[in-house]
């Protein structure tokens, strides 16, 4: 079974501004409680892609897509580290294989 994942301008944007760290183990990742900085994390979500933040912090609605950026960086640093390029698109893998690769959508004229 395959997975698909789609990298957008959002995740390469994050993973410009991610505050990454070495763990006890030598392993590296983002940092856990602060991965741009701030430990207010959807906050910094919003100011790093542009979005307004008033005066009482991000909306309901920009705090839930912030959350689902969020998760979706772990794809999204796996496809940058795998493929070692920042390319915009369409990507595959196997289901328990992170040999991401990219792939083109099918033209409407391909259905």
């Amino acid at each position: 079974m395959k997975r698909y994942f789609e990298l957008k301008q959002e995740h390469v944007a994050l993973l410009r501004r991610a505050n990454v760290v070495r763990y006890a183990t030598g392993s590296v990742g983002l940092d856990g409680k602060r991965p741009f900085g701030n430990s207010d994390v959807e906050r910094d979500i919003c100011e790093i892609l542009g979005w307004p933040v008033g005066e009482d912090g991000c909306t309901e609605e920009q705090i839930k897509q912030a959350e689902a950026i969020h998760v979706e960086l772990k794809d999204a640093l796996s496809v940058v580290l795998v493929t070692a390029d920042f390319i915009l698109g369409d990507y595959e893998t196997d289901r328990y294989m992170d040999d991401w690769r990219r792939v083109l959508r099918p033209s409407i004229f391909d259905l």
